[in-house]
């Protein structure tokens, strides 16, 4: 595996310092995933405690970029980022759980429940072992509840 401060883009640092004292913001999902297995992931999921809507428009800002509220209701936003190494999108969703291993918990697979909490990125969270089911080329699902909560998965 890499060392996960290479996994930390410029525009992740950006947004690190974007937060407000006591806000969290976690890179979680596909990102997580790929980075494991070596494999390269412009998509970047963020989850916050907080409106997403705040720091995805700054973040937005910051990089001269598109900013759109995906699912007002869910408090989801999309950030489109394209610059000379290509398109970049990142993805900002509210914490669906009162804490992350809640959130985690209430993913589709578990290769897909990891977290870095960017205050302290360096290890990742993987409560459900993930990244063990990776090794071993298992998917297996969060819980019993996974399709009947998303069927589209």
């Amino acid at each position: 595996m890499q060392n996960i401060s290479q996994l930390l883009s410029q525009e992740i640092k950006d947004l690190i310092g974007l937060k407000q004292e006591g806000q969290k913001l976690y890179l979680v999902g596909g990102i997580i995933r790929d980075y494991c297995i070596g494999r390269k992931n412009e998509d970047v999921d963020i989850l916050c405690d907080f409106d997403t809507r705040l720091v995805a428009r700054r973040f937005a800002d910051m990089h001269r970029g598109n900013f759109f509220v995906m699912d007002a209701r869910r408090n989801i936003s999309r950030v489109i980022l394209t610059g000379k190494a290509g398109k970049k999108v990142f993805d900002f969703a509210r914490l669906r759980a009162t804490d992350l291993l809640g959130d985690l918990k209430a993913r589709d697979f578990t290769i897909n429940a990891m977290a870095i909490d960017l205050d302290q990125s360096y290890r990742i969270i993987d409560p459900l072992d993930g990244q063990i089911d990776l090794e071993k080329k298992i998917l297996r699902v969060c819980s019993p509840a996974s399709f009947n909560d998303d069927p589209v998965r």
